[in-house]
C-alpha cells in the first residue's frame, strides 16, 4: 500500500493467548524464544543472532515482513500476519 499506513490492533491475554485481532482472517502461530533468531545481511552473507533477553510486552515489526508483527508474551513469541 503506497504512501498510506496499516494499523491493526491485538489484544493478548497474560497467557498469551490472543483475544481479539483487529484483522479479518489474520493468522497466528506461536514461536519459543529458544527458536527464534534475528538475521542480518552483511558483505553479501546473512548472519542469524540468537536473542538472549527481551522484555515481556515487546512488539517487533520487520521491514522484509511489514504484514506480521511479532509479540512476546509469557516467554513465547506470538507472530500475527494478516
Amino acid at each position: 500500500m503506497a504512501g498510506g499506513t496499516k494499523t491493526f490492533t491485538t489484544e493478548i491475554d497474560a497467557a498469551g493467548n490472543v483475544v481479539k485481532s483487529g484483522v479479518t482472517g489474520a493468522t497466528t502461530r506461536k514461536v519459543p524464544m529458544g527458536n527464534v533468531t534475528l538475521a542480518e545481511k552483511k558483505d553479501g552473507a546473512i548472519i542469524h543472532h540468537k536473542l538472549v533477553f527481551v522484555p515481556e510486552g515487546t512488539v517487533i515489526h520487520t521491514k522484509t515482513n511489514p504484514d506480521c508483527q511479532w509479540y512476546f508474551v509469557g516467554g513465547e513469541w506470538i507472530q500475527i500476519c494478516r
